[in-house]
């Protein structure tokens, strides 16, 4: 929040301003609401494939042809809709890129949940980036309307795409400038971080489209999954329009073929690749794979795109030396599990069936360490995807050095325990870290969301799900053992707690100063919000190791960061679940606590009002989001104090002196917090 705010320091009870403050135009906050990682061409998105070539192409040119027909074509919002693993986000891939390559394209945004992309506040800002960047004089009128308000990219989303998007193109309409229809690219909108969100983008670009028609040179083009609130809104704000059209994507017999085709040549080009050539087409050697093991490959597939990509990719694995032994051993697999053809199978049931082949190949000793970290990345994401950190700060992605401190490993332990899952993740640098080093710069990338969604539902993955209560108690005892020691820790000089500290954690960078972020980033963002919800988890399987930590935690230390907040019914359920004897439950309760009184939270003044009151406000805020985390109130909070910084910049050593006045010595550790220091 306060990232663009570094130039003072807080000594003892004092603010010092050493330099100047930077304010941000319009224009940086624009950017500072763009998620880069979302566009189609992002480095984050490399390793997505868009179609193989040959298949899909009467999806693809029907798409991207859309926008050199509009002017005979009234229609301005198509949706392509399809089942997980149906291919939707690699035709949308193929399509932006064929749509850009042909200059049509005016912005993509692929919303991605195990990338962190899901916050549907950010989706027209970088919208409007992406089209500032392809259509200049669209460009110099939002830069003019950024400026003279730059809180309209933190607006509301109805708000942002009315003055970011509609009326820029509005006022080049009335000016007589003609632009040429853009199309612009959302994929993967059931991934968006809430259902309502999901609705109201739709209805929204509905609703514009129904307003404006052809006066918006914008063809918008949604695909997602066939979620019922989304096919609500769609028949809501658009049923039986002349401005709509949809593609539904079946597993229909057509996709054998072009199955076929895509095995076919990615498994025999990889193999000429492997060999240099030598068992090659072009030399006439002896196919491999041969056309009847294809044949079956193609019928284990189920028509699902994504199963043929991972049994491709699992068949191919570079670390394995025998691709021939691997595809032997799916088609054995397969023979024993497959459906028979007259049954009506669950069509995830033979991707289900590949999943647990996958993860049958972790040795015994080794899986319950695998499914662990898999668990940790789903909750650490979890918490990236519904929170932010103490005063709005976004988390970043979970990265490694999280995952190995959390389960006790070391970095190598950590990727040699993943080492079978290939096929369906891959360590994936974070390019838009901060980072100096290479401690941070990687996370888990998964090929595709049904992985995850296999591991977390007990009726599909069976033993291999990772939410057994015996992989919480462990975890629940790491996690609690940790906070102990760092509890210990807090009397201890700076260089000798840095020595304990490369003792407790097994995943270290090499500066010291690193050392302690780790342990804040560790504690403040992951253990403090998430500790005892994790421990109660393990429920009656909550092993004595555990209880005997949970019986050493300070929680006086503990409450004294603040308490975690929670629904009085949900935590009467946490406390239910946990099943600790009643003198612990009793102690987690004290660190929890229910929604303050409204009447607590003054709403925050107007940002021309006096700098007593403001600060008297802050000073408030300041307090209660000590004592209470509550996501409402803090984002309201870090929203009101990233606008007062921008309107009233020439003001800030005031604001911070008279804060000062007003606040005592208790309050210096979270205006540390806020300031970074």
């Amino acid at each position: 929040m306060y990232e663009k705010a570094s130039s003072f320091t807080i000594n003892g009870g004092n603010f010092t301003e050493i330099n100047h403050h930077h304010v941000q135009n319009g224009m940086e906050v624009l950017l500072s609401r763009c998620l880069t990682d979302a566009a189609y061409n992002s480095a984050a998105r490399e390793q997505k494939a868009n179609c193989y070539p040959g298949t899909r192409t009467q999806h693809i040119n029907d798409i991207t042809g859309w926008a050199t027909v509009s002017g005979q074509n009234p229609r301005r919002l198509f949706s392509m809709r399809g089942a997980a693993g149906t291919g939707k986000t690699s035709i949308a891939q193929s399509c932006a890129e064929q749509a850009d390559g042909n200059g049509v394209l005016g912005a993509s945004f692929f919303f991605w949940r195990d990338n962190g992309v899901v916050d549907p506040t950010c989706l027209f800002p970088t919208i409007a980036v992406q089209l500032s960047r392809r259509i200049r004089p669209y460009r110099v009128i939002l830069e003019r309307q950024v400026n003279d308000d730059p809180s309209l990219p933190m607006a509301r989303m109805d708000t942002q795409l009315r003055e970011l998007i509609l009326k820029p193109f509005l006022e080049l309409e009335r000016d007589g400038v003609r632009i040429q229809p853009r199309i612009v690219f959302i994929d993967g909108l059931d991934e968006a971080a809430t259902k309502d969100a999901q609705s109201k983008i739709v209805e929204l670009i509905a609703g514009s489209i129904k307003a404006h028609d052809a006066r918006i040179p914008l063809l918008w083009s949604i695909f997602c999954r066939p979620e019922s609130h989304i096919i609500h809104a769609f028949s809501d704000h658009v049923s039986s329009s002349p401005f709509y059209w949809e593609i539904t994507l079946h597993a229909s017999e057509e996709l054998d073929d072009e199955i076929e085709l895509y095995l076919r040549g990615f498994l025999r080009g990889r193999m000429a690749c492997r060999t240099g050539g030598f068992f090659g087409p072009s030399v006439g050697a002896v196919q491999w794979p041969s056309d009847k093991d294809i044949g079956e490959l193609v019928r284990l597939c189920q028509r699902l795109f994504i199963y043929a990509a991972t049994l491709a990719r699992y068949i191919m694995n570079p670390n394995s030396y025998s691709p021939e032994k691997r595809l032997q051993e799916v088609l054995s697999f397969h023979s024993t599990h497959l459906t028979p053809e007259d049954e009506q199978p669950n069509p995830l049931a033979e991707l289900d069936a590949f999943y647990c082949m996958i993860m049958s190949f972790i040795p015994r000793d080794v899986l319950p360490v695998a499914q662990q970290i898999l668990l940790l990345y789903h909750e650490t994401l979890l918490s990236h995807n519904r929170e932010t950190t103490p005063f709005g700060q976004q988390l970043e992605l979970p990265q490694i050095w999280l995952l190995a401190n959390l389960a006790g490993l070391s970095l190598w332990e950590l990727v040699d325990a993943l080492s079978s899952l290939h096929s369906v993740l891959m360590l994936k640098k974070v390019e838009r870290s901060k980072a100096q080093d290479q401690f941070r710069l990687a996370t888990l990338f998964f090929h595709h969301a049904s992985f995850m969604e296999f591991l977390v539902d007990k009726r599909r993955s069976g033993e291999y799900w990772i939410q057994d209560q015996k992989l919480w108690s462990s975890l629940a005892s790491r996690c609690l053992h940790l906070v102990n020691k760092m509890h210990s820790m807090n009397s201890l000089p700076r260089d000798d707690k840095i020595r304990a500290l490369r003792s407790l954690l097994t995943a270290l960078p090499e500066k010291d100063w690193r050392v302690l972020q780790v342990r804040n980033e560790l504690y403040y963002y992951y253990l403090h919000p998430n500790l005892f919800i994790w421990c109660a988890r393990a429920g009656p399987e909550t092993s004595s190791q555990a209880l005997n930590e949970l019986r050493l935690v300070d929680f006086n230390a503990f409450k004294s960061l603040g308490q975690v907040f929670m629904e009085r019914d949900k935590l009467t359920e946490l406390l239910k679940e946990a099943c600790y004897p009643e003198d612990l439950q009793e102690s987690v309760r004290q660190v929890h606590c229910t929604p303050p009184d409204d009447s607590e939270w003054h709403s925050p003044p107007e940002l021309t009002a006096p700098i007593s009151e403001i600060c008297k406000f802050l000073v408030n805020g300041f307090e209660l989001l000590r004592r209470y985390t509550s996501s409402k109130h803090k984002k309201e909070f870090a929203s009101f104090i990233q606008d007062l910084f921008t309107s009233r910049s020439t003001e800030s050593q005031h604001i911070f002196s008279k804060i000062q006045e007003i606040s005592c010595a208790r309050y210096e550790e979270e205006a540390k917090k806020v300031v970074g220091v």
